[in-house]
């Protein structure tokens, strides 16, 4: 008889839990649905706006490369936990599109189009110029500045040389963002040395990218906000972004310092990092300076660049539908010539690109690889980026 009012008892309370159980799901369930409403409303939307979704291997590459993030491992609930968050991602496999979660929140209660437009306009701009590379992203972009650093710092996104070009002149992104300077959300891309060596075209940025790193020393995740990726920065990939940074600073020879001068001061700067970090010594003598061409004098207190001083370089090489192109002294069309250069002829990036918004025509002061001693200004849609 206590057995048969005891499984009486199991059985109404399983049938109370699987109430329970069922009504929790379905309360899950709603939301879900909501948000594959929203998002269908999204990619509707991009449709109207000529977006192309790329193939799905074409859209896992580039997902891969701006984000570091698995499409097979996507899931289009995200936002759910980040309605009212700023700038957090989400990343749909169905229409192939990343999405605001500000968006999602907008579409959820109903907000005026009005209030949506803006937003909505962004998205479109950004998806088309992510994944369609579109010229008409580009130039809502080049009138809507304020969006730009978002791409390109953010999501990394570097092909374009006038966008990029732009960003880096005018670099300016929350505190909580620098780490976006140093770094990739790919972690198998390394650190960013092209954009490092850019900035530091600029002196004035050296110790704001140095302290950037010294604050992310310990830090061994870096949440992109895009789709809950975390970057996982390895210490090879510091200690790199740190060499590169300590190599920049042995000869800068900032306001008149003398070349022994700075390279005390980069072994002062590369002490601290070793106080905050006891085994960065060791493990920089260890991998023979990752190779980066440095010499640490600890009995001179000095770093030395001996060597590999092309990793502060950015190279460019010239590109026209033209026999030649034209070096000219000025960032003017009607400035003197110096010479007319041959294409694919290899050129240093110098301090400072002149960007006329205006006219929407943009140079880069460049000198030849192969004769450092001239130096001139060429037209940035002449000239691609040599990785």
């Amino acid at each position: 008889m206590m057995i048969n009012k005891i499984g009486k008892k199991i059985i109404i309370v399983l049938a109370f839990f699987s109430i329970k159980v069922l009504a929790n799901a379905q309360a899950e369930v709603a939301p879900t649905n909501n948000s594959d409403k929203t998002i269908n409303k999204i990619s509707r939307l991009l449709e109207q706006e000529q977006y192309q979704p790329p193939d799905s291997k074409k859209f896992k590459q580039k997902i891969d490369d701006y984000f570091g993030l698995n499409t097979g491992v996507i899931m289009d609930d995200f936002c759910q936990t980040h309605t009212s968050e700023d700038n957090y991602y989400g990343i749909t496999n169905n229409g192939k599109f990343i999405y605001s979660c500000s968006l999602m929140n907008l579409f959820s209660n109903g907000t005026s189009d009005d209030e949506k437009d803006k937003y909505v306009q962004q998205l479109i701009a950004y998806n088309k110029l992510l994944f369609n590379d579109d010229d008409s992203a580009k130039n809502y972009l080049l009138k809507h500045k304020y969006f730009l650093a978002e791409p390109v710092v953010n999501f990394n996104y570097e092909k374009d040389i006038r966008l990029y070009e732009i960003v880096v002149s005018n670099s300016i992104v929350s505190d909580e963002d620098e780490w976006h300077f140093l770094f990739y959300n790919n972690e198998s891309k390394g650190y960013r040395k092209r954009f490092l060596n850019d900035m530091l075209l600029d002196k004035a940025y050296f110790r704001g990218l140095l302290m950037t790193l010294y604050i992310n020393w310990n830090k061994k995740q870096k949440n992109t906000r895009v789709q809950g990726k975390e970057v996982i920065i390895s210490q090879a990939t510091k200690d790199k972004a740190l060499i590169h940074l300590i190599k920049y600073r042995s000869y800068l020879q900032n306001n008149g310092e003398t070349l022994e001068r700075s390279q005390h001061l980069a072994y002062q700067y590369l002490t601290d990092f070793s106080d905050k970090d006891n085994q960065l010594k060791e493990r920089l003598k260890k991998n023979n300076y990752y190779g980066m061409g440095i010499i640490v004098s600890e009995e001179k207190q000095k770093v030395i660049s001996n060597s590999h001083n092309e990793i502060l370089e950015n190279h460019y090489h010239t590109k026209s539908g033209k026999k030649d192109i034209n070096l000219h002294q000025k960032a003017n069309i009607k400035s003197p010539i110096i010479m007319k250069l041959a294409n694919h002829t290899d050129v240093i990036k110098l301090y400072i690109n002149y960007i006329d918004f205006d006219k929407n025509n943009e140079w880069l002061h460049v000198k030849l690889a192969n004769n450092p001693s001239i130096s001139g200004y060429i037209p940035i849609k002449y000239l691609e980026y040599s990785d």
